[in-house]
């Protein structure tokens, strides 16, 4: 009868994101989960208690993974598997298992985030180009009527050696909405309630035409 034998596990490279216990972070991990085809939705039992994020939070990400439907909680991470697939993970368990890769470590051309600001935040624009504005967000499957005005809006890109890699993601407030469509307003300073939401860029937003006229004047006089 032989002994058995000793194996090494293979190393094995993942995607990962650490979830802050907010809105703000479940809404993008939930997009990042969306663009892989995969599901998942945010709760929040206690609308007063969203924002919190120690202690015993009323919040989660409920993910649809290979094995039914696993919950996330504050601090946990969010795994993309070598399958494509997507589970939570507790974060001692994490910090035992995974180190940062080599790549993300050592790389000598790392990428870098591009960031583009289409709306700054208190920036008041004119309607025409709130039109156009209003145009691209729903050419991007976002309901301007949703999206604060007040702004920012911005649009993250990562970049490799001077290149654009994938799409971009679209950032902006968004409103909050009660269950017959209103928004919720907070009662002390009776401004609405909004959350940071990301969405995949589908449709770039174009140079402004007014600004495109002005560099032709100013070519014309060069």
């Amino acid at each position: 009868m032989t002994s058995p034998a000793r194996y090494r596990k293979k190393p094995v490279e993942i995607e990962a994101e650490q979830w802050d216990g907010t809105a703000e972070g479940a809404t993008r991990i939930i997009d990042w989960l969306l663009a892989h085809d995969a599901t998942a939705t945010y709760t929040c039992s206690n609308p007063d208690r969203c924002s919190e994020t120690d202690g015993d939070t009323p919040h989660s990400i409920a993910i649809q993974t290979l094995e039914g439907t696993m919950r996330a909680d504050l601090n946990d991470w969010i795994i993309k598997g070598v399958q494509g697939e997507f589970y939570p993970c507790k974060p001692d368990i994490f910090a035992a298992t995974y180190d940062p890769s080599f790549a993300e470590k050592y790389s000598p051309n790392p990428v870098a985030l591009h960031v583009v600001t289409v709306v700054a935040e208190g920036q008041e624009i004119v309607e025409e180009q709130r039109a156009r504005l209003a145009d691209w967000l729903e050419a991007n499957g976002i309901d301007p009527k949703r999206v604060s005005q007040r702004g920012p809006i911005t649009v993250e890109t990562r970049m490799h050696e001077g290149q654009l890699i994938g799409q971009g993601l679209i950032g902006f407030q968004e409103y909050y909405l009660d269950g017959d469509g209103h928004k919720e307003l907070n009662e002390k300073t009776v401004e609405p309630f909004t959350y940071e939401r990301w969405v995949r860029q589908q449709v770039p937003l174009g140079p402004d035409p007014a600004w495109v006229e002005s560099q032709a004047k100013e070519g014309r006089k060069a």
